[in-house]
């Protein structure tokens, strides 16, 4: 299990002690991301910039340095953070968060190595463009969760991040790369002052202070009414989801519950496959996922169809719904928990996986589940209580729909029929 260590002014540690591997996975950067760049696209420019030249080296002693001497070290940006990442040897450790360090807080953002960049950017979002799914869920996040600030897309507008200058990234750096902002994730089997230590030295002592940012996804709530998008898109297939709110991980009994759930039904001979595949042969995918922060979270059916078979998929959803509503079999329960253990059993984290997962962990739920409360969860999955968090959960008070593909909106059944259909 992971601990978070308060560093100073605000500055968060999470690390966890892996008696499995002799090297270390770490991830630092910040809790600032895409969320909040207004589509520019900045903080996934600033990130690619990274790599491009120090006030120590230049752009292409730097590649040689990181190609030459370290094994992996690369960076990655989302809604909400920024990171650079690397699994190291231990005896290469210092030296990898040392170079990290000097990317992060003195990369000098050279003008030629920007507008080539800012190239490779463009096809990225180019490419973003043309991923039907990502637009499915940006569609659907942007429904749900009516926040000014997710309705900005991490990779951004294309004509926004090419008009964006190298002072503005000098600037981005300034007012982001704080330590009221920062965040490390680091898995090894190295005691937690010797990590505690390195980070203090090679980020926190560094940085400046500043003002924190004030939205955190994980404070995002469901409130907005039901709705539906169309993308009519030239293409082989649609994507449609189809989601309806849930609770979030504050409730950590029923959303342990409900995470069982979720792997009964999923199962490949389970009731939703048996629906949508062997049963009513609708779709090419179908899974059941869900997404959640602290507060609150979405079911969501995640499909992939062809637009002729769009509606008749709602009819599958209230179908697999109505089943699993009749209540699970004793002995689905007792496979469940009997597989769950298995897994346990077989499951060797990677330093890569835990130190992803807790960071993922942290900014959801801004806690870990401590192991003597997970074992009072396990006791908790019983029919009777599966049965009722079923209940609670899959109504569909609420929908957002969101349809990506060659399909237009006057094909598909109005939000008034749907809701007939999905809550008869």
């Amino acid at each position: 299990m992971a601990k978070i260590i308060k560093l100073r002014n605000g500055a968060v540690l999470l690390y966890h002690h892996n008696t499995q591997s002799k090297a270390t996975a770490y991830r630092v950067g910040i809790l600032r991301g895409g969320y909040l760049d207004k589509n520019t696209g900045i903080s996934h420019l600033f990130e690619h910039m990274l790599f491009k030249g120090t006030s120590k080296h230049n752009n292409e002693e730097l590649s040689t340095l990181i190609r030459d001497n370290f094994s992996n070290i690369n960076a990655s940006t989302a809604g909400d953070y920024m990171v650079i990442r690397s699994y190291e040897s231990n005896k290469k450790l210092k030296s990898a968060l040392a170079i990290s360090s000097e990317m992060l807080l003195d990369s000098v953002f050279p003008e030629e190595e920007l507008k080539k960049e800012k190239e490779v950017v463009k096809q990225e979002i180019v490419r973003a463009n043309d991923d039907i799914q990502r637009i499915s869920s940006f569609n659907l996040n942007t429904m749900a969760y009516n926040y000014p600030e997710i309705k900005s897309k991490t990779l951004g507008d294309e004509i926004k991040m090419m008009a964006i200058k190298r002072s503005q990234l000098l600037k981005y750096r300034k007012d982001n790369v704080i330590r009221e902002n920062f965040i490390a994730s680091v898995s090894s089997n190295l005691p937690a002052f010797v990590i505690k230590r390195y980070i203090n030295k090679y980020f926190v002592d560094k940085l400046e202070c500043g003002k924190a940012n004030t939205f955190d996804p994980a404070d995002l709530t469901i409130n907005g009414d039901s709705k539906m998008i169309v993308d009519t898109l030239d293409r082989k297939k649609v994507v449609m989801k189809v989601a309806l709110p849930s609770i979030g991980f504050e409730d950590v009994k029923e959303s342990f519950l409900l995470s069982r759930v979720f792997s009964y039904a999923s199962g490949i001979k389970g009731p939703l496959f048996n629906h949508f595949r062997e049963k009513n042969q609708l779709v090419y995918s179908v899974s059941l996922r869900r997404w959640c922060n602290k507060h609150s979270g979405l079911i969501i059916f995640d499909i992939e169809t062809s637009a002729d078979k769009v509606n008749d998929c709602f009819y599958a959803i209230r179908d697999f719904v109505a089943e699993i509503k009749q209540g699970i079999a004793q002995k689905e329960v007792d496979r469940l928990n009997e597989k769950q253990d298995e897994s346990e059993d077989r499951f060797v984290g990677h330093p890569i996986d835990y130190c992803a997962n807790y960071m993922y962990d942290y900014m959801d739920r801004k806690e870990f589940i401590k192991p003597r409360v997970y074992k009072k969860l396990k006791k908790q999955v019983t029919k009777e209580n599966l049965d009722r968090v079923i209940a609670d959960n899959f109504n569909f008070d609420k929908i957002f729909i969101s349809i990506v593909g060659p399909i237009n909106k006057k094909d598909v059944f109005s939000m008034s029929k749907i809701t007939k259909i999905l809550k008869p």
